[in-house]
């Protein structure tokens, strides 16, 4: 007899990351730990965040603090790959189109970095972000940044392209956002859209990569149904050069063929034995990682805001454990609820831990290459090592 699959995923709290912080508790009133439950849409097979009236109010208030996991782009370090990559897609869509002199208009825009590089390539860009942080892109970049959640102080403006970077997964519900922004476009314009890949975090059962912030985890399949059911035309959909994302480039569907949301079964499936094997995961997480702390050893986290979350649904004790990661701004601060301080590489270097585990799956492999090198007697593994089968 066929085993009942698992619709859905009640997970009692995870951390509700939205900053970095220089204490191991939120403040502003935020909680530290949210509820946070799975389930999948029939219509596409995206694997989705139920709506919680509680995690949206928590939501509104790190929007409007200034939130700053939207983006993957900046002008610095791996930022900066990010954002090439990304422009480079946008460059060859414009071109191809012929919309080098358009208006284009960057919903979530952060900072401004982006569309900082936009300027003099097209004919006008704006941008609109929720955070105080687009006010001082604005100043910092040069670039017209309105503070508020899209269409506000748009009126009844037309775009040759809008760019959604780091935004769709943000949405509660992605295919009315579409619809919506296409309300916006000229009649041959295009939405450009980037979203983390979720494809590998699915297929291996991972839960780093569940956040609060995120509403829609997609693989490129559930992406290209999710526009197809927003009645857009799909010109290109595939996995960025640099990272872990996936970009589209969509038109209005006016004369052109909508393609019918494909593979929905088998994502469904997918997302199903998804919420029913990521939990043995965090299980056997926390078996490694009593194993790399016992008789007193202890144990190197590198990326650990991909470990935070098995740490809440397994119980993985804190004993022992340090954090490291390659990234300026996360040195000397702390996740909610979690008493360990971020340490930098170099202090790994300087002061090793017995093992260590790299969290990273897309950069995972390098930087234990690298590791290896540089601690020797040191054991190093990813989480691939551990979890993969």
């Amino acid at each position: 007899m066929q085993n009942k699959r698992q619709t859905s995923w009640e997970i009692q709290s995870l951390p509700f990351v939205w900053g970095a912080l220089d204490q191991q508790h939120n403040g502003h009133g935020l909680p530290d730990l949210l509820p946070f439950k799975l389930l999948v849409d029939e219509q596409t097979g995206l694997l989705i965040q139920k709506p919680d009236a509680e995690v949206e109010q928590a939501l509104s208030v790190a929007y409007e603090l200034g939130s700053v996991l939207g983006s993957n782009v900046d002008e610095h370090g791996q930022g900066r790959h990010y954002a090439d990559d990304f422009l480079a897609f946008i460059e060859q869509e414009l071109d191809s189109a012929g919309l080098e002199q358009g208006a284009v208009l960057e919903i979530g825009c952060g900072n401004g970095y982006l569309m900082s590089r936009l300027v003099g390539k097209v004919g006008s860009v704006l941008g609109i972000e929720p955070g105080p942080q687009g006010q001082h892109g604005a100043e910092k970049f040069g670039v017209n940044i309105i503070r508020g959640f899209f269409p506000e102080g748009i009126a009844d403006q037309k775009f040759s392209a809008i760019i959604l970077n780091s935004v769709l997964e943000h949405i509660q519900d992605p295919v009315s956002m579409i619809r919506l922004i296409s309300q916006y476009l000229e009649p041959n314009g295009l939405i450009l859209i980037s979203v983390p890949d979720e494809s590998a975090y699915i297929l291996n059962d991972d839960v780093s990569t569940l956040f609060h912030e995120h509403w829609s985890f997609f693989d490129q399949t559930t992406l290209k149904n999710t526009i197809a059911t927003a009645q857009m035309h799909v010109l290109r959909c595939e996995p960025s050069g640099f990272g872990a994302s996936l970009y589209a480039s969509i038109a209005m569907a006016d004369g052109k063929s909508v393609v019918a949301p494909a593979g929905v079964d088998e994502a469904i499936e997918l997302a199903c034995r998804y919420m029913k094997d990521a939990s043995k995961n965090c299980d056997v997480l926390r078996e490694a990682c009593q194993k790399m702390t016992a008789d007193g050893k202890t144990l190197g986290v590198y990326v650990p805001a991909r470990f935070i979350n098995a740490m809440a649904i397994a119980g993985i004790p804190d004993v022992g454990i340090r954090f490291f990661d390659d990234d300026p701004a996360l040195i000397g601060t702390f996740y909610p609820s979690i008493p360990i301080v971020v340490e930098s590489g170099t202090t790994l270097i300087e002061n090793p831990t017995d093992s260590v585990l790299i969290m990273s799956r897309t950069f995972g492999p390098k930087l234990a290459e690298r590791l290896r090198t540089q601690l020797g007697a040191s054991s190093v593994m990813t989480i691939a090592d551990v979890l993969d089968r």
